[in-house]
C-alpha cells in the first residue's frame, strides 16, 4: 500500500520528494501519543471503544497492560481484531482544526505476550503509574500488532499503509517536539514563511503562508495564493535533522536562501 494525495488537489509546490513516509508518521504518532482509543468488538459484533495507554515495541507493535476484567480485555478473548486510533498532539489555537492534524486507525490482532524485561522497561519509562498494578494476578500484557493502518495527515495526504512498512520504519525525532516552532513561526514570522513559499516553493503570487508541519526532512507551508490556496513542501539543505534542537537553525538557512542572502 502506498502514500497517495488527493486527486482532486493542486499538486505540491516546492520540493515534493522530502515528504515522511506514511509508514514513518505512523510510527511518530505511535512514539508521540502513548494513549490511544482501543477499539475491539463486543459478543453481539459492534465496535467498543476505550482509552488505553500503550509503548512501543521494536516491531511497531502496541504494549498494553490490561485487566483481565476489562470489557475489551473479554473482547479480545473472544475475537483478537482489534484497532487502535492516535492523533498528534493539538495546538492550543482555538481557531485550529483538530481535523488537518495528523492520525491513524490502527488495525490488527490483539493477543497475550509475554513481555521481556525491557519492554517492561521501555512501558514503565513511558507509563511509571503501571508499576502499581503490572503485578496484580488480573493484569497481564497484550500486544496489538498492526496488520495495516489508515493514515490521514491533514489536507490531501492519505493512504493504507501496510503492517510491515510500519514493522521496518523509524520515528521522527522533531515532529513530536516542533509544535513551539510552528506557532513561533506563524506567529511572529509571516514575513518569512511567505518569502519562503514565493522563493523557494516559486508560488509568486503567494499573499500569505503558515507553516503547518516540520519534521526531519523540511517543512511544510499552507499557501494563499491569487489563485487558490496551495501546499508548499521545502527540504532542509543539510539533510534530515537529528534532533528538535536542530530546527532553528534549519529555518533560518531556509529564510536566507529565499530571501537570497547568507547565513550569519
Amino acid at each position: 500500500m502506498t502514500d497517495a494525495h488527493d486527486a482532486g488537489a493542486p499538486p505540491v509546490a516546492g520540493d515534493s520528494t522530502n515528504f515522511p513516509s506514511h509508514a514513518e508518521l505512523v510510527r511518530t504518532l505511535l512514539a508521540a501519543t502513548g494513549f490511544g482509543s482501543l477499539t475491539t468488538l463486543t459478543e453481539h459484533g459492534y465496535p467498543y471503544g476505550s482509552l488505553a495507554a500503550f509503548s512501543v515495541l521494536p516491531d511497531g507493535a502496541a504494549l498494553m497492560c490490561l485487566s483481565d476484567m476489562a470489557e475489551h480485555t473479554q473482547n479480545a478473548r473472544r475475537e483478537s481484531r482489534a484497532g487502535l486510533f492516535v492523533a498528534a498532539t493539538q495546538s492550543a489555537d482555538d481557531t485550529h482544526d483538530p481535523l488537518d492534524e495528523p492520525r491513524a486507525g490502527i488495525v490488527g490482532d490483539l493477543r497475550p505476550f509475554q513481555a521481556s524485561p525491557d519492554d517492561i522497561d521501555r512501558h514503565l519509562d513511558r507509563h511509571p503509574q503501571t508499576s502499581n498494578y503490572m503485578d496484580f494476578s488480573d493484569f497481564g500484557w497484550r500486544r496489538l500488532e498492526p496488520v495495516a493502518a489508515r493514515f490521514v495527515g491533514g489536507f490531501g495526504s492519505m493512504s493504507w499503509v501496510d503492517g510491515a512498512d510500519i514493522a521496518g520504519a523509524s520515528a521522527d525525532p522533531v515532529m513530536p517536539h516542533a509544535r513551539p516552532a510552528i506557532d513561533h513561526m506563524n506567529a511572529d514570522h509571516a514575513d518569512a514563511c511567505l518569502d519562503m513559499a514565493r522563493g523557494l516553493a516559486g508560488l509568486d503570487t503567494a499573499t500569505a503562508a503558515t507553516v503547518h508541519a516540520i519534521d526531519r526532512h523540511g517543512i511544510t507551508l499552507y499557501v494563499d495564493t491569487a489563485d487558490g490556496f496551495r501546499v508548499a513542501r521545502l527540504g532542509f539543505a543539510d539533510g534530515p535533522l537529528d534532533s528538535a534542537g536542530d530546527v532553528r537553525g534549519a529555518v533560518v538557512e531556509l529564510t536566507h536562501r529565499a530571501r537570497g542572502t547568507g547565513v550569519s
